[in-house]
């Protein structure tokens, strides 16, 4: 999904709360699309000039649930409606949630 974001574009998986980002100006360009997961910010303040805010924790990936609630990333693309489901989290967390699974002996793949 897209988000307005201060007037710029954000892509997310789920709708998330920037309203803190006024505090540090007017953003003039945003940077969604990280392999990390991050999402930043050039700002612009009248106090500070320009800024670079780096935000890690907004919802940016989907990750594919299957029906034990365990993370799946392998395999084919499926719809909505079977015995998997997608669930928005921050990119950090899915990374945290596979490793856990792995370790767990729980993932499915």
């Amino acid at each position: 999904m897209i988000q307005d974001v201060l007037g710029l574009p954000v892509e997310l998986a789920a709708p998330f709360d920037f309203s803190f980002l006024a505090r540090y100006g007017t953003p003039f360009c945003v940077f969604d699309q990280q392999q990390s997961g991050n999402i930043a910010f050039g700002m612009q303040s009248a106090q500070w000039g320009k800024l670079f805010v780096k935000f890690a924790g907004a919802p940016t990936v989907n990750a594919r649930i299957d029906s034990n609630g365990h993370v799946v990333t392998k395999g084919e693309q499926v719809f909505l409606g079977g015995n998997d489901s997608y669930l928005a989290m921050c990119h950090s967390c899915w990374k945290k949630r596979i490793a856990q699974e792995a370790a767990e002996g729980t993932k499915q793949g």
